[in-house]
């Protein structure tokens, strides 16, 4: 919100009784760069790589010297890294030139900060398919790390996260809340399976990725109407069976508050399967997964009279079942606005 908490210092591994300067955080909001020459170096200000060990910004891990290929008898400065963590940017008073030069050079892996993933996209009204200003929210989706909160000015977003399970939060006034998943893991979703086919897997082989990547996601927002239906992409089952996954309680929450917020708003949990198991199996598997998510609103405070639940089958793919992404698509429970008083 453009203010700032007083200044802390960050303990004494990092900071000598000698000069430091020109710190650089990287991407991944733990790895610091900084010049020193209270450390035994090359000479002058040497750059130096510590990481953060916790939340608190005072644990940090011993100070590693980055070497003679890029710290001289010299001073060593403003160093910089892009998201991408791969090559560094720096200025050195060993000059080919002149005074100080500025190098650039690829970085040992041991030295590279973690692996980020640089996420790009639109936020798009669902009807009218323009793109709206909104409020974004954004951070892991377990744990109590701390959110990032950013607004779209035009209706676009960039933004830059961990390569672990990280969600973005979409709130707009008189829309429904989004929330997205930024880094897929597969172990998040394991795929209804028909229990005669002995050849068919049942979880997602889709890999994190481990290095840096780019990536564009354009995110649709549903309007506050009757009739409209929003797809819970982060609720998850056990293969087979309507036993929810700890993930899913985050935007389950999320959205049973929502509809402790908004009493004026009436829907239904629909669930749907897949098009692998049998279709008496399917119907009573959405069935059981859309009473489990009513009853976990139910359970939270939600008036049960507000909800109705109906369970789908396989009768409404909205992708082909041939391939896992379309499975993935047609296992999902949705939630549909029956009235809005």
């Amino acid at each position: 919100n453009g203010s700032w908490t007083e200044p802390k210092n960050i303990g004494n591994v990092i900071n000598t009784a000698a000069k430091e300067g020109s710190v650089f955080i990287s991407a991944d909001n733990k790895t610091i760069y900084f010049s020193s020459e209270g450390f035994s170096g090359c000479g002058g200000f040497d750059m130096y790589m510590s990481r953060r060990l916790d939340d608190t910004w005072l644990n940090w891990s011993e100070p590693v010297n980055l070497g003679r290929k890029i710290n001289s008898k010299a001073d060593d400065f403003y160093y910089t890294i892009p998201a991408s963590g791969d090559y560094a940017y720096f200025s050195s008073r060993e000059s080919i030139y002149g005074k100080s030069d500025i190098y650039r050079i690829k970085l040992p892996k041991e030295i590279q900060p973690d692996p980020v993933a640089l996420i790009t996209g639109k936020i798009i009204d669902a009807e009218t398919k323009k793109t709206i200003e909104a409020d974004i929210e954004f951070g892991a989706l377990l744990g109590e790390e701390e959110k990032g909160i950013t607004k779209t000015e035009d209706g676009t977003y960039e933004i830059v996260v961990p390569q672990k399970l990280y969600g973005i939060t979409i709130n707009k006034e008189g829309y429904f809340p989004v929330l997205r998943d930024l880094n897929y893991d597969p172990d998040l979703e394991e795929m209804d399976y028909n229990e005669n086919d002995i050849e068919q897997t049942n979880t997602d082989t889709i890999v994190v990725g481990e290095k840096y990547s780019e990536e564009e996601k354009d995110i649709e927002i549903v309007p506050l109407k009757e009739g409209q239906i929003i797809a819970l992409d982060n609720v998850f089952f056990d293969a087979n069976k309507a036993t929810l996954k700890d993930i899913s309680k985050v935007q389950l929450d999320q959205v049973g508050q929502f509809l402790l917020d908004n009493p004026n708003i009436y829907v239904e949990i629909g669930g749907h399967t897949n098009g692998l198991p049998e279709d008496d199996f399917c119907q009573r598997l959405s069935n059981d997964r859309a009473e489990k998510v009513t009853e976990y609103f139910i359970n939270k405070g939600v008036p049960a009279e507000k909800l109705t639940w109906k369970g789908y089958g396989k009768k409404q793919p909205i992708a082909d079942n041939t391939s896992i992404e379309g499975r993935k698509k047609n296992q999902r429970v949705e939630l549909k606005i029956i009235k809005v008083k």
